[in-house]
């Protein structure tokens, strides 16, 4: 793989030594795009470049200079887009709110940068305006040509979205033109999406009253089934502008939508199965860790046996132990990523499922006759509360994680590699897998709900900035550009085959070496990567 150094450059969040240090945010209120600072005052070395300096060979004045500009550079926000180290620290009108610049301060932003913005030449005309105060050679892994499939796909996506609005346009670059009231109507949730998405909040609540009325197991199933739902309508949401009142029912899933924009759950988006992906680094103690599979052995016999009954044990106490975490391990996560809303729900069922329990022990005629007699054992209603929020609580997790984990974990989807998919586009189309829904349902939003709205996870992954009632419009446009560059965008399959493709994966068929050989290789060049 080449390095780009001008045009392409990308790589780990480490960036390389900028060329002068940094100005206090206030003075870059009237510099532009390619500007750098103007002060004579230059360090030899960047205080953020990560070299030693040796205070020994400066005087004191110098030491005091130093110290006083270091804490100046470190008051500065910057992101690297293509080489260029932008200073962000007074970008306060970013179009998709403020929460999308902390997840990437600090860091390498273009794959970012790229991947959310369809209207790419609105996009870079803005970022033109920004200070530029340094530059990186970094490794970067993908190619952005304007000419390669990512970008081809953006540019008539974007237009295929506009005229399914009754926009016409004359050629595809009109869509930079468009105001931004229309293009957020044409990328925003549906009528149909928005009913479904209230009758979904008004099942929830009704199985969780359901559950506290009837103290009932299959309605606390019921409600855990809905949590998942919640968490599906939650994440359509956090993806896109702004923060809308349907990103807190993420919150209603147990998980904070804040904590998984700012944490690493987005690098899952930007780099999938991947070493960066977080989700990927979940699944690599069974496809790259396991025992091997080859051969008649035991070891084979019992990775078969043993990982995918693991992997579902992981999967009913996931979003429970990531709850626990959050309580008992302050470092779970980065500190400006840290949110704890995630745990007002369950907390709050756990309180009202346990005064419920206290009302059926007191009347034992209460709505009908509760299930918890009153001269039975004084905690045994205690319990029970305990174990009804238990049970909506894995398998809600159980649901989640069964749907979520079978569209990246196919033998396809680990088999590729990124030393031989070069364009972003053809990576995501290569790593995901998409769900059929049968008798012509395939856009109607209240089937897609029961698949936490995963049934066009390629598409999602290629626009993850559009509503996913959206996505249907322009699956014809992915397929026939797929197939004009060669790729192949994949027919969806039913869930049944694509679980049994995922447990195929957690057995050891095959693909442990791709993402091994990944790892090591990205070590290999790692050092090397930055200038």
């Amino acid at each position: 793989m080449a390095e780009h150094t001008d045009e392409h450059p990308h790589g780990p969040p480490t960036l390389a030594a900028v060329t002068g240090t940094a100005k206090p945010a206030d003075e870059h209120e009237n510099g532009t795009a390619g500007s750098m600072p103007s002060t004579s005052a230059r360090l030899e070395k960047s205080p953020d470049s990560g070299s030693d300096i040796n205070l020994d060979e400066v005087g004191d004045s110098d030491a005091s200079e130093l110290q006083t500009k270091s804490a100046a550079s470190d008051a500065v926000v910057t992101v690297v887009i293509h080489g260029k180290k932008y200073d962000i620290s007074n970008f306060d009108d970013h179009p998709g709110g403020p929460a999308w610049l902390k997840c990437v301060a600090g860091e390498d932003a273009t794959t970012h940068f790229e991947a959310h913005h369809l209207r790419i030449d609105r996009a870079r005309a803005r970022l033109a305006t920004l200070p530029v105060i340094g530059s990186a050679r970094i490794f970067h892994k993908w190619d952005w040509s304007e000419t390669g499939f990512h970008a081809t796909v953006r540019r008539r996506a974007a237009a295929a979205l506009l005229e399914n609005v009754g926009v016409e346009l004359l050629n595809e670059s009109d869509a930079a033109k468009v105001p931004r009231e229309i293009w957020r109507h044409a990328t925003s949730s549906t009528l149909a999406m928005r009913l479904t998405r209230i009758f979904a909040v008004a099942v929830y609540i009704a199985a969780f009253a359901a559950t506290c009325v009837t103290r009932s197991p299959w309605m606390a199933i019921v409600c855990g089934v809905m949590t998942a739902v919640m968490g599906g309508f939650g994440h359509n949401a956090l993806h896109q502008r702004g923060e809308s009142w349907d990103c807190w029912l993420f919150e209603c899933g147990g998980m904070s939508h804040d904590e998984y924009r700012m944490g690493a759950h987005t690098e899952h988006h930007m780099n999938p199965n991947l070493p960066e992906d977080p989700d990927a680094f979940g699944m690599s103690p069974f496809v790259v860790w396991a025992p091997p599979a080859d051969g008649r052995s035991v070891w084979r016999m019992l990775r078969c046996i043993f990982s995918p009954l693991v992997f579902h044990i992981v999967a009913a106490v996931a979003i429970l132990f990531s709850q626990g975490s959050h309580l008992s391990c302050p470092g779970f996560c980065k500190r400006d990523a840290r949110r704890n809303c995630g745990l007002v729900a369950p907390l709050l069922q756990l309180c009202m499922l346990i005064l419920s329990g206290w009302l059926h022990s007191l009347h034992e005629d209460f709505l009908g006759g509760g299930l918890i007699n009153k001269d039975a054992n004084g905690s045994l209603w205690i319990l029970h509360s305990i174990g009804l929020w238990f049970l909506i609580w894995t398998s809600g997790s159980f649901y989640f994680m069964l749907v979520t984990n079978v569209t990246h974990n196919q033998e396809r989807n680990w088999m590729a590699s990124p030393f031989d998919v070069r364009d972003w586009g053809a990576w995501q189309m290569a790593t995901a897998t998409d769900i059929s829904i049968p008798c012509g349902l395939r856009g109607v939003p209240l089937c897609g709900m029961m698949l936490i709205f995963l049934h066009e996870q390629t598409l999602h992954h290629l626009c993850p900035a559009i509503d996913h009632s959206r996505l249907p419009c322009i699956r014809p446009i992915v397929q026939r550009t797929a197939k004009e560059f060669g790729l192949t965008l994949h027919p969806p399959r039913n869930y049944f085959s694509i679980y049994i493709g995922m447990l195929a994966a957690l057995a050891g068929i095959s693909v442990s070496n791709v993402w091994a050989s990944t790892c090591s290789s990205q070590k290999q060049r790692a050092p090397s990567s930055l200038a």
